[in-house]
């Protein structure tokens, strides 16, 4: 949870989810934050001087689970939008896909959405760079799925990436968008309008 100073915490609760087991403070001047479906992986973009920078946080680790959540990757860059995402890599203990873009410079193609894929053991590698049709301003993986991101665009575009396929589907709404999201069938998409869902 980000808090309006800044500060980002992590809290683990027991398995009835009834009580809270440690609280963990990951930053305290963050800037835009992503979480993973199952919680054990987190993205943060802080601000140090004049240079920003994406930090990746794990519950996860070569020997299994951790107790707390640690920094194993990190990155100078400044997105305007980021998701992250579980990915299952059974023969080194799992893997997070981490989804972002920069924000566009006018009169220069709007920068691509950047998808890295970033190891338990800190080693981090760019799997895909996606072509978009307009300034992204939205990111989401579908829920539980690695394979598959949902952006949203300034132009009211929302386009869903296939990754391993390379294929998309997209849809038209309006400018004025602001959240969005995507059902676990794929087959709807929800999007907030002024007061009201679209």
């Amino acid at each position: 949870s980000r808090l309006y100073n800044g500060k980002v915490f992590s809290w683990r609760l027991n398995a009835p989810r009834t009580q809270l087991v440690v609280e963990s403070q990951l930053t305290k001047n963050a800037g835009i934050v992503a979480a993973s479906d199952d919680g054990c992986w987190i993205a943060i973009v802080t601000h140090q001087e004049d240079k920003s920078y994406i930090n990746v946080f794990s519950y996860e680790s070569p020997s299994g689970p951790r107790h707390e959540p640690v920094s194993i990757w990190s990155a100078t860059a400044s997105p305007v939008c980021m998701a992250i995402q579980q990915s299952p890599r059974p023969s080194s203990g799992g893997a997070g896909r981490l989804a972002m873009v920069e924000a566009a410079v006018e009169g220069s193609p709007p920068p691509p959405i950047e998808v890295w894929d970033i190891g338990v053991d800190g080693t981090g590698r760019m799997m895909y760079r996606l072509n978009v049709p307009s300034p992204c301003r939205s990111l989401c993986f579908c829920y539980g799925i690695e394979k598959q991101i949902l952006s949203g665009h300034t132009d009211g575009l929302s386009v869903l990436y296939d990754l391993p396929k390379g294929t998309t589907s997209q849809c038209h709404g309006s400018p004025e968008s602001g959240c969005l999201s995507i059902s676990t069938d794929h087959k709807l998409v929800v999007s907030t309008e002024s007061e009201c869902f679209r």
